[in-house]
């Protein structure tokens, strides 16, 4: 197993513009506007549950993503994804800090949900 995981991630540059490729230049205003929109609803619903810890901590790594992405979107106008993972020549696709972050978040959401009595 430790021969098959060696050097099986790589640190690389890849600008992700979103814009250039489906939508018109505009559309860096509508990400943008789409994450508010999210970051307040997710904030709204952290002060509604305040009292379920693991809820909150899935939201509060969702939300921490989507501001990176955000800020980085506004500041630079594109997101950068440099981490990629691969094992021989299947290559999962590029991503960064805050993609990760988001992907935590769901997947303690997802457990918070599953560990509910029913």
């Amino acid at each position: 197993i430790e021969a098959l995981l060696q050097n099986q991630e790589k640190l690389l540059f890849i600008p992700v513009d979103i814009s250039a490729t489906a939508l018109e230049s505009s559309s860096r205003i509508l990400f943008s506007l789409v994450a508010l929109a999210a970051l307040l609803f997710m904030g709204r619903l952290m002060w509604q549950h305040g009292d379920k810890a693991l809820f909150c901590s899935g939201l509060a790594l969702i939300m921490g993503g989507a501001l990176g992405n955000l800020v980085d979107r506004l500041r630079l106008g594109t997101v950068t994804d440099f981490i990629q993972w691969h094992v021989g020549e299947h290559y999962w696709p590029a991503f960064n800090v805050a993609d990760s972050a988001i992907t935590a978040g769901v997947v303690i959401l997802l457990l918070d949900q599953i560990r509910k009595p029913s």
